[in-house]
């Protein structure tokens, strides 16, 4: 086979492989260049690939954050190099076909909250770039598995015991609030009971109605209450409420009232003992005058007597 030469020279074999070496080592801005012009090939390809062909990436990470019947869809934002991104999502139940729900919006979320509560839907949402559109990404959605929110506590002291309302949660439909009772029925409330810096657990009673008084409790003792809701006819259970600290009274007075009382008696002392001082100074006045009589009227007195 002949061999190939270049300028009068040898490039076969080891003879060429020196040369690229040399050619790597001794011109490297040539090699960089080069790399670059790669890099900007396959970009201009992709991007010529991507507006041909219509490639517009689908949502990720499509969830459902429903919490007391306050239900949206949710979804990461799309990652693509391109702007003007927008999304749709659409929904229907198992017959029929697909309505909107969240038509071409740029955020990354669609509320569901005015769908009505009892049935299943199917969820679907799309990424729109111009006139491209991505592939759907479906989602089942039953609005009667929403997570129960805490309900709200009210606490007073009393002698020994506290007294705990509690109220809801509540949901607005269409302007009206509804109870959890009227969707679920019976409503059973889990109270926890803490002392207060205390880690062990105390106890966790049930409250059939919406207020109790928990009795038997160490007087001037601060306690801390938590509730949730529990249905049981689904057996499922909803999220705790905030810690609500309260402390007990020894014979129907708080410990604040009886600081306040404190307070308010010893300042009444004040006054009395000022007020006492007060008129025991004008009396001394009156009745023993500090001065005395020059010494001839007192002459004058003796000489008369």
């Amino acid at each position: 086979m002949p061999r190939r030469t270049a300028g009068g020279k040898d490039y076969t074999g080891s003879r060429r492989t020196e040369v690229i070496k040399a050619t790597v080592f001794q011109r490297p801005g040539l090699v960089l260049r080069r790399s670059r012009e790669m890099a900007w090939r396959y970009l201009i390809s992709g991007c010529l690939f991507w507006s041909v062909h219509g490639i517009v990436p689908e949502p990720q990470n499509v969830v459902i954050q429903s919490v007391t019947f306050n239900s949206t869809l949710q979804w990461d934002p799309l990652t693509f190099p391109t702007v003007n991104v927008t999304y749709t999502v659409q929904y229907k139940q198992h017959s029929g076909g697909f309505t909107d729900l969240c038509t071409r919006i740029v955020f990354t979320e669609c509320s569901m909250s005015h769908l009505p509560l009892y049935g299943n839907y199917i969820l679907r949402v799309r990424a729109e770039s111009e006139k491209e559109q991505s592939n759907w990404k479906n989602i089942t959605f039953t609005p009667m598995d929403t997570t129960i929110g805490p309900p709200d506590v009210h606490v007073e002291p009393r002698s020994r015991a506290l007294y705990v309302e509690v109220k809801g949660p509540f949901l607005q439909r269409n302007s009206a609030t509804l109870s959890i009772e009227e969707l679920y029925g019976t409503v059973i409330y889990n109270m926890q009971i803490l002392k207060k810096d205390y880690t062990e657990q105390m106890k966790i009673v049930n409250i059939m109605y919406d207020s109790e008084i928990r009795s038997d409790l160490d007087p001037w003792t601060t306690y801390c209450i938590q509730v949730q809701v529990f249905l049981p006819k689904s057996n499922k259970t909803g999220e705790w409420s905030k810690m609500c600290c309260t402390a007990t009274t020894g014979n129907g007075i708080s410990p604040l009232q009886l600081t306040v009382g404190l307070l308010s008696g010893l300042i009444v002392f004040i006054l009395c003992c000022w007020m006492f001082l007060y008129v025991y100074q004008r009396v001394k006045y009156v009745f023993h005058p500090s001065y005395s009589l020059p010494q001839h009227f007192k002459e004058e007195a003796r000489t008369a007597t």
